[in-house]
């Protein structure tokens, strides 16, 4: 079976592994740059942690949250240490789905517009698929932006 690497790349030149990629897309952990360490919410009841995420503005002054498919695609892209959090891709698509997204922005990849993860995530909930991940904690993201250079 195809990891989701091979699956994006597979994805973007033959249409009909689009449904497999977006399948597999949203039952997998993606990686997002953090612009502090990620914060344990201690004194909340339920737990949880605290993200501030990244946004980069490309060239044409849009901005957008960058996630990777793997570590190592996050460390091609960043060039240097970041700090990062590892979280199921449903469940970032509800936490930022009034944003734009871009999986792996520095290579091949795939542009997800806030009304394309709405949509997605409308799918996952008629099909009753759960975000399904390592960390079960409550996530409340801050977002910030910064420019592509600065990474």
């Amino acid at each position: 079976m195809m990891n989701l690497d091979e699956l994006l790349k597979a994805a973007i030149t033959d249409p009909s592994k689009r449904s497999l990629f977006l399948q597999t897309l949203i039952k997998s952990d993606v990686y997002v740059i953090c612009k502090n360490p990620v914060k344990q919410e201690r004194n909340r009841a339920e737990g949880g942690v605290q993200l501030e995420l990244v946004t980069i503005k490309n060239p044409d002054g849009d901005v957008f949250i960058p996630f990777f498919s793997s570590h190592r695609a996050l460390q091609q892209f960043a060039k240097r240490y970041v700090e990062y959090y590892k979280i199921n891709c449903l469940r970032l698509f509800d936490l930022i789905q009034s944003a734009a997204a871009v999986l792996n922005p520095n290579s091949y990849g795939k542009e997800f517009s806030s009304q394309e993860m709405k949509s997605i995530l409308m799918i996952a909930r008629n099909l009753r698929i759960k975000a399904i991940s390592y960390v079960h904690d409550a996530i409340m993201p801050c977002i910030s932006e910064c420019r592509c250079s600065a990474l």
